[in-house]
């Protein structure tokens, strides 16, 4: 399930609290610099509790890390210009491994349909909507007991649309994730809905988890 307006929420299981956490394994020194909870664990999250009054570690620009050594070579306004752009490493599935429970996701709508993803000035052409959520997915079906809130952010377009209310975007977005068997919905659809609840209404993804 997706949020319109700013949310994916991921994975959870139906009870006051998830079961067990998160623990990252093997949680070696190298793990540990990256994560960002203490010993490699995210505690269990209260289900009781409102969708809006829960707490996330968010992933700044989430898809600065799908940048590598070879784009920063290739890109057309500099090594350095990417190099400060990128904010994350490693992809979504790996982020999520690290401990972030939200992903700030800023797409670009290109004008034949396809959505890539951006920060700023920078085109991370080389990423799409699809592979990034995809990448969410996986991680959700491998770890199927937690939640994950994606959030939109800094819509570009390739060409801007006249005005459309969104619909260009809404259109191109919502192919994306029902490609995927993720529902779109509008935030303030759940934001008076507790986290088992909000759980309930996406459903269960078919490799597992929950995402909305």
């Amino acid at each position: 399930m997706v949020l319109r307006n700013n949310f994916v929420v991921v994975c959870l299981l139906y009870a006051s609290f998830i079961a067990f956490g998160f623990e990252r394994q093997p949680c070696t020194r190298a793990v540990r610099s990256q994560f960002q909870l203490p010993d490699c664990y995210v505690p269990p999250m209260d289900t009781s509790i409102l969708l809006s009054e829960a707490s996330f570690l968010l992933s700044h620009d989430s898809a600065t890390g799908y940048i590598s050594h070879g784009t920063l070579n290739t890109y057309p306004k500099g090594k350095i210009a990417v190099t400060y752009s990128k904010n994350q490493i490693g992809t979504v599935y790996d982020q999520l491994n690290d401990g972030a429970r939200a992903l700030d996701v800023r797409p670009k709508l290109l004008e034949n349909g396809t959505v890539l993803l951006q920060h700023g000035d920078l085109d991370i052409s080389w990423v799409s909507l699809e592979r990034l959520v995809a990448d969410a997915v996986r991680w959700c079906s491998d770890n199927p007991d937690e939640l994950v809130l994606i959030l939109h952010n800094d819509l570009h377009y390739e060409s801007w649309p006249e005005y459309d209310e969104g619909a260009t975007w809404l259109a191109a977005a919502s192919s994306v994730y029902s490609k995927l068997s993720v529902t779109y919905m509008k935030c303030e659809d759940v934001y008076s809905l507790t986290v088992a609840e909000t759980m309930e209404m996406a459903g269960a993804l078919p490799g597992g988890g929950y995402l909305l």
